[in-house]
């Protein structure tokens, strides 16, 4: 888990095959914080800024 201004934030968390998004939620909450959590409501999606600079042609 990192620390970042204003809150943290897990690293590669990812939905494994066969795994709901949901209990990826809670496998990776376990994982990386040490925390089980009960029941999860959607509050919305985040994407990650690509790792790479883009390229220009």
């Amino acid at each position: 888990m990192a620390h970042t201004r204003g809150g943290c934030c897990c690293r590669e968390g990812k939905v494994e095959f066969g795994e709901s998004a949901h209990d990826a939620a809670r496998r990776e909450t376990v994982e990386e914080s040490g925390f089980e959590v009960g029941e999860l409501s959607r509050l919305g999606c985040t994407r990650s800024a690509p790792r790479t600079a883009p390229t220009t042609s």
